[in-house]
This record gives structure tokens, C-alpha cells and sequence, in this order.
């Protein structure tokens, strides 16, 4: 008897760690698509920028989203892009298994819809209609340090005036 229990138990054991690794493996189908997704500071793929991750960008910068994806998958990839402005401006693109498995988008207009602040890029894949994977990402975009004392001297004229009206009260 008291084999038969330890028997059945070793059994359940195994069954458990089973279904325990089963569960814990994903299948194919529902496996993440993106498998890198983030802000670089080119497009050419044959510079080493265009796949170093960049979280800070200049206002005479130009970003672009990269997005690297499973093989095999076609569909169509959307990005939204949000400026310290909160609107919401986006770009999609066709893909097929003969596209590749590299992607690069920036904003049609970013020339005209470039802001300083802090943006958010969310990109979708998709299948059809269905939502094959989702991921989020951010950068900032900050005036670049002359443009920055420029404005503080373009601003020094003004400071000496407000000081010289309080003076001559």
C-alpha cells in the first residue's frame, strides 16, 4: 500500500510538473511579434545608428521608430505618434514575408509637427484587423543648448528695460 501511494504520488508529480511546463510555453501563434521596438536616430540600416536605441533627440534631429519583427508574419504595422501637445498623429505601412523583418517610421511631417517635450510612440501589428502584438515606447525632444542662450539673450533687452523703469521710480 504504502508503495502504491508513493507510486501515485510521483506519477502526480510528473503530471503536475507537466502541466506547470506546458502552460509556461508559449505557442507559436500568440508569441510576441515584436522582437525589438524603439526610438533610433537614423534610417539607414547600414549605419550603426539606425539600431541604437536613442531617448533624447535635438530639434535639428529627425527620430524614427524601429521596429523589428518575427519572420513570417504579414499583416500591417501602425504607429502612433504623441507630442507634448497630446495629438495623435500616425503612419502605417503594408507588410508581406517579402518585406523583411526591419522597419523604420518617423512622422510624414515631422519638419511641421516637431515640438520640445516628451513623446510617446505606440505601434500595433496587425493581422487583418485583429492585434497580433502592441508595444510602447518614448523619447524627448529638447531645444539644443545655442538655441537655448540665444533666447536667454534675446530676452536680456527686455530684463534691462523692466529693471531700469524700477530704478527710475
Amino acid at each position: 500500500m504504502k508503495a502504491l501511494l508513493i507510486s501515485l504520488t510521483a506519477v502526480l508529480c510528473l503530471l503536475g510538473t507537466a502541466c506547470i511546463t506546458n502552460s509556461q510555453a508559449q505557442d507559436p501563434l500568440t508569441a510576441p511579434s515584436f522582437t525589438e521596438f524603439k526610438m533610433v536616430a537614423s534610417n539607414d540600416p547600414l549605419l550603426s545608428t539606425s539600431r541604437i536605441q536613442n531617448s533624447s533627440f535635438g530639434l535639428n534631429d529627425t527620430p524614427y521608430l524601429y521596429m523589428k519583427i518575427a519572420p513570417a508574419v504579414t499583416g500591417s504595422l501602425r504607429s502612433y505618434w504623441t507630442g507634448p501637445d497630446l495629438k495623435e498623429r500616425s503612419r502605417t505601412r503594408s507588410i508581406t514575408t517579402a518585406s523583411g523583418t526591419e522597419f523604420w517610421f518617423s512622422l510624414l511631417y515631422w519638419n511641421k509637427d516637431k515640438q520640445p517635450g516628451p513623446w510617446t510612440v505606440k505601434g500595433q501589428l496587425l493581422s487583418g484587423t485583429s492585434l497580433v502584438d502592441k508595444a510602447e515606447t518614448s523619447f524627448v525632444v529638447t531645444p539644443e543648448p545655442l538655441a537655448c542662450v540665444l533666447y536667454g539673450l534675446g530676452g536680456l533687452p527686455v530684463l534691462g528695460r523692466i529693471l531700469r523703469r524700477k530704478h527710475t521710480v
